[in-house]
C-alpha cells in the first residue's frame, strides 16, 4: 500500500487550488464584462441599492437576517 507523502497531497492541493484560482479569474473577467456592458461605476454596479437588477429578491433578503434562518444547516 502506498502512503501519500507531503509532495504528493501537495501536488494534488496544488493543481485543485489551481482550478480554483481560474474559475474565480474567470468569474470576474465575467463581472467585469456585465459592469462594462452596463456602463456603470463599480461603485453603483455592486451597490445592490443602487443596482436593482443584481439585487437578491426581498424575501431572500428578510430570511437572511430572521433568527439566522440563512445559516442554518440543511
Amino acid at each position: 500500500m502506498r502512503r501519500s507523502t507531503p509532495a504528493n497531497s501537495s501536488s494534488a492541493g496544488a493543481a485543485r487550488d489551481g482550478a480554483g484560482q481560474a474559475e474565480l479569474e474567470s468569474l470576474k473577467a465575467q463581472l467585469e464584462a456585465a459592469r462594462q456592458a452596463a456602463d456603470e461605476a463599480i461603485g453603483v454596479f455592486y451597490d445592490p441599492r443602487q443596482n436593482a437588477a443584481r439585487r437578491r429578491p426581498a424575501t431572500l433578503a428578510s430570511l437572511e437576517g430572521r433568527d439566522g434562518v440563512a445559516d442554518a444547516p440543511c
